[in-house]
């Protein structure tokens, strides 16, 4: 299989800030997903705002110095899809969630991993699957993904 037939065979994911700082603080079924992702079993897809939330969350609530967060997002910002998204949602009543929700949708995912309770309980969305990272992790592993 090519790059390229085996880049569009991939799930399309965004990783929720909070999968991504239990990742890099605490390992566990986030850390195992984060693996999944730099070992090219889904496309990790990230936005400039889930970039800037990201890195926001780890310098402010976690006392991250710049460099530590270089180390800790490099490889990350290197093996996801960026997307630009043009679409402006008003779904959720925290605006980071909307920002989650624009880049899944921009970037036709199919999954957005989170632990927010408020994403994991929006009504149905055709084609999108929103799920929390045990779920996740055991659908990546029942296709064989992992």
């Amino acid at each position: 299989m090519s790059n390229a037939e085996r880049s569009s065979s991939l799930w399309r994911v965004v990783l929720d800030t909070n999968i991504l700082v239990s990742a890099f603080l605490f390992g566990g079924v986030p850390g195992a997903i984060l693996q999944a992702a730099e070992a090219e079993r889904f496309t990790p897809l990230v936005s400039a705002p889930l970039k800037n939330e990201l890195e926001e969350v780890l310098a402010e609530k976690f006392s991250f110095p710049e460099e530590m967060i270089e180390a800790a997002c490099g490889r990350l910002w290197q093996i996801c899809e960026w997307i630009d998204p043009k679409i402006h949602l008003d779904i959720c009543i925290d605006e980071d969630d909307n920002r989650v929700l624009e880049c899944a949708m921009e970037g036709h995912a199919e999954c957005i991993v989170s632990g927010d309770r408020d994403l994991l309980r929006l009504p149905p969305i055709p084609a999108l699957s929103i799920l929390p990272p045990r779920a996740f992790l055991d659908r990546l592993q029942t296709a064989g993904k992992t």
